[in-house]
Order: structure tokens, then C-alpha cells, then sequence
């Protein structure tokens, strides 16, 4: 079982890890915080289950993705069933100062990127994964329960997708 001082350490360890995480399934800063959230309320309240304190990070990214993925699901129903009503981020935009303006545009301009890749759940996550959280394929295999050979296969396709429409990631050289 987790002390609470354990638990404050792993939050404070392992929060943008899980939100990074959340963030590549979602594409939307204020779900991946709910869900950032949702996932340590989830760890608080199961940490009597906790067995080996070194799984915590392989864990905390199987219920990241697993609650982005739920999200996601849910999102979708709701957009279909308001589907006629405007977009909160668009009228709230129209009162944003400069700053606020600029940084969701650069927000925007990285999902846009994301998306013009065309890459699939499972390739963005295990691209996440390996390129923003340096995981090995060993470890995102554990974490992901997946097969290792599977993870280098979703990895292999994400980099091409991504050198196809992202000339500057082709060789790690900007273009």
C-alpha cells in the first residue's frame, strides 16, 4: 500500500507524463487535465492494490490510455447529440488576449500536424510514448499489453506517416 507520501510523490513524478499521454489520445488540453485527474483519483483510490511500486508507471499509462479512449467515446456521442450547437473554444476566443490567442494557435498548429499525419490511436500513443517519454518498446509493450514486435510495427508506421507529411522530421533534420 502507497503512503500518502508515496502518492504525493508519484502525482508529482509522474503528472505530465500521464497528462502527455492523455493529451496525444484526446488532442485537447482541458480533457487531458480531466483525465490527468481522473487517473491520480483512480491511483489514490486503489493504492492498497499496489504490489510493486515499480509497475506504478507502466499502470498509470494503461489507465491514462484507457480513460482517454473512454473520453474519447463519450465525446463523440455528445458531439453527435449537439451536433447543431457552436463551439465553445470559438466563442470564448472572441474575448482571449494576445497571449492567449497565440497559444492556441500553437496548440492548434501541433494537433493540426498530429492530424495531417493521419496517424491511428494506437500509432500516436506508441509514438508518444517512445519519442516523448523515452520508453523503450520493452516497456511500452508492458504498459500497453502488447505485443513488442506489434509496438515496433504501430512506431515504424508512425514515423513514416510522419516523414510523408512533416518533410522537417525526415532524417531528424529540419528542412
Amino acid at each position: 500500500m502507497l503512503s500518502d507520501r508515496e502518492f504525493n510523490e508519484i502525482v508529482i513524478k509522474f503528472q505530465r507524463f500521464v497528462f502527455r499521454l492523455a493529451f496525444s489520445v484526446v488532442r485537447s488540453m482541458e480533457d487531458a487535465d480531466d483525465i490527468t485527474q481522473e487517473v491520480f483519483v483512480k491511483l489514490h483510490t486503489h493504492r492498497d492494490r499496489i504490489e510493486k511500486p515499480e509497475a506504478i508507471k507502466s499502470w498509470l499509462a494503461r489507465v491514462a490510455i484507457s480513460t482517454s479512449r473512454d473520453r474519447l467515446r463519450w465525446m463523440k456521442v455528445r458531439k453527435w447529440l449537439t451536433a447543431t450547437s457552436a463551439d465553445a473554444d470559438e466563442i470564448s476566443g472572441n474575448f482571449s488576449t494576445p497571449e492567449v490567442l497565440a497559444a492556441a494557435k500553437e496548440r492548434k498548429d501541433v494537433v493540426d500536424n498530429w492530424t495531417s499525419a493521419n496517424l491511428s490511436p494506437k500509432e500516436r500513443v506508441v509514438f508518444q510514448m517512445h519519442y516523448g517519454e523515452e520508453m523503450t518498446a520493452s516497456e511500452i509493450s508492458e504498459a500497453l499489453k502488447m505485443n513488442q514486435n506489434t509496438v515496433k510495427t504501430h512506431l515504424h508506421r508512425a514515423q513514416k506517416k510522419l516523414e510523408k507529411s512533416l518533410p522537417f522530421v525526415r532524417g531528424g533534420q529540419e528542412g
